[in-house]
């Protein structure tokens, strides 16, 4: 079972630091904890396909953060949980942009949580993005995985959130 925690980040932002047992565990949680300290507890109404694409595991967690933010923004769809399906090694490459990397990965899943085109659920904490700068995502001694990244809270009042999320 993976599990997450939050904290204010030295920079700003809040970082965000899961541990788990598995690799897909650690893209499960990254959208379910996302999700919780968005809009807390959602029912499950309804469920998105998701496909994406990163370049190491690192990248993809980040990406995968940053498409379920833009499906909410795009599509007023609130998150909660995901399902990895599978993660394939693909060579679908942008060879303009990427001349240096030889294969991406491409993430295959379902989130869950309901869509809110009338905007009803109230925001906890407003993330307008998974960043870069001081990922990581590494291969524990004890075989699990551990993944950190900084989100853009732009102005949250983390203080406020519930202890359980801080």
């Amino acid at each position: 079972m993976a599990s997450f925690e939050f904290e204010h980040a030295q920079n700003g932002g809040i970082g965000m630091r899961i541990v788990a047992e598995g690799r897909y565990e650690v893209y499960n949680a990254c959208i379910g904890a996302l999700g919780r300290l968005i809009w807390g507890e959602l029912p499950e109404e309804d469920e998105l396909p998701v496909v994406w694409y990163g370049f190491d595991d690192g990248s993809l967690a980040v990406a995968l953060m940053n498409e379920m933010l833009y499906q909410h923004q795009l599509n007023d769809f609130c998150f909660s949980r995901f399902e990895t399906e599978r993660i394939d090694e693909v060579d679908e490459l942008d060879e303009k942009v990427w001349k240096n990397s030889s294969r991406q990965l491409k993430i295959f899943g379902k989130a869950y949580g309901v869509f809110d085109p009338e905007h009803r659920l109230p925001v906890h904490m407003p993330v307008y993005a998974a960043l870069m700068p001081r990922m990581k995502f590494i291969r524990r001694a004890d075989g699990g995985y551990e993944f950190y990244c900084i989100l853009d809270d732009v102005g949250g009042d983390f203080d406020a959130l519930p202890a359980e999320l801080q």
